[in-house]
């Protein structure tokens, strides 16, 4: 399920979750910063995909943080879905943070910890 909530200011917040995840962005001034839990397998990419999608055609992003504070798996669709916020600011201007040993092992295993600094 995608909630929109638009604030009166500068600040937006959106969230996506279903029963194994959830994830919590905020938008100010071009910045966006995502909280991810849970787990991001394929079925909840899609959905954090189709949410970052609308937030991203409709505001120029500047600069993206990833909190994977209680991320307990990422699919390869969830890296894919970093993936693209990643290219689309670039690199000094992505960001991914907390990050437990479960998943710097798939980045390690994937390759993405040569992409990502974590």
């Amino acid at each position: 399920m995608s909630n929109i909530d638009n604030a009166q200011n500068t600040e937006q917040k959106f969230n996506c979750s279903s029963v194994d995840f959830n994830s919590d962005l905020v938008l100010n001034d071009g910045n966006l910063d995502v909280k991810l839990s849970g787990r991001l397998d394929t079925i909840n990419a899609t959905t954090l995909l189709a949410l970052y999608r609308d937030i991203a055609d409709k505001n120029k992003l500047r600069k993206i943080s990833v909190d994977c504070e209680g991320t307990e798996y990422v699919a390869s669709a969830g890296l894919r879905v970093m993936l693209m916020m990643f290219k689309a600011v670039g690199k000094d201007n992505f960001s991914i943070k907390n990050i437990n040993d479960n998943v710097r092992e798939i980045m390690e295993v994937t390759g993405f910890d040569n992409i990502f600094d974590i």
